[in-house]
């Protein structure tokens, strides 16, 4: 696929609007320079974007192309278009933090999205607010896949944890004022003991959330793991309804945020 707009016009780590032959409005994402010079990204990625071009999930934008320069390189991943707002944008109007219901419900859409990922092979690598966006019904989508520099040794259940350990900092992110824990998986019986309510709960949350006590369980299904502790937790501590009246909230913060207006560029085949 080729592009209106030549590469070597764009900056690096920029988004641009595009359309395809049918019209659809999809996202091009040029690479950093650092990603696009990384030889396990250039290797893995275009792997994971065939895994990935036929999956339907609502939590993630999937790869739909990428485009080659030249030389053989990657140097631009294309996803399909989600209309909302990024998380690291909303988060800037929330000084002093999101309410925990809120910030569990972004948190679950993220979790649901990784443990798609994680079941078909695939890690996110670069899971952030800046990578997250917040769609105009509230629901959450993960964005960018798999389009990151790779930690060489890490291997895949490196990989995975790395994945979770950023979902719980971006967890602490949405309660402003409160840090996630950093330390590595390692026994089985470190697992948080369920609180009864309040901050307590948030920090059972923060130390599930990076997958302590969750070695015994293959890498793949842990993201869904965490996901179903996370279901059990907040069912039982919220008042019935929190999702919804959780994701009000965010569709109307969408609604209120002006849109970004990302460059426009046609395409061609």
């Amino acid at each position: 696929m080729t592009y209106g707009t030549t590469l070597d016009a764009m900056s690096t780590g920029r988004s641009v609007l595009v359309r395809d032959g049918d019209g659809v409005v999809a996202v091009m994402h040029t690479l950093d320079f650092d990603t696009i010079a990384d030889m396990g990204f250039q290797q893995a990625y275009p792997r994971e974007a065939a895994v990935l071009a036929g999956v339907d999930n609502t939590r993630i934008a999937c790869p739909r192309s990428y485009v080659v320069a030249a030389g053989g390189w990657i140097v631009a991943s294309v996803r399909g278009f989600v209309p909302g707002v990024d998380l690291a944008t909303m988060l800037a109007g929330y000084p002093r933090g999101m309410d925990v219901q809120t910030a569990a419900v972004i948190t679950r859409d993220v979790l649901i999205g990784l443990a798609a990922l994680h079941r078909l092979g695939v890690a996110h690598h670069t899971v952030g607010a800046e990578r997250v966006v917040v769609g105009t019904d509230g629901t959450c989508v993960l964005v960018e896949v798999g389009v990151a520099p790779r930690v060489v040794g890490r291997g895949w259940e490196g990989d995975v944890g790395a994945d979770l350990r950023a979902v719980a900092e971006l967890f602490a992110a949405c309660l402003t004022g409160r840090r996630a824990p950093t330390r590595e998986p390692a026994h089985r019986e470190q697992s948080a003991t369920r609180p009864a309510v309040g901050a307590a709960l948030v920090d059972y949350l923060c130390t599930l959330l990076t997958g302590v006590g969750l070695m015994h369980i293959p890498p793949e299904d842990r993201a869904f793991s965490v996901l179903v502790e996370l279901e059990s937790a907040v069912a039982e501590h919220f008042e019935a309804g929190w999702d919804e009246r959780s994701r009000d909230r965010l569709a109307a913060q969408v609604a209120a945020i002006p849109p970004t207006a990302l460059p426009m560029v046609g395409s061609g085949v």
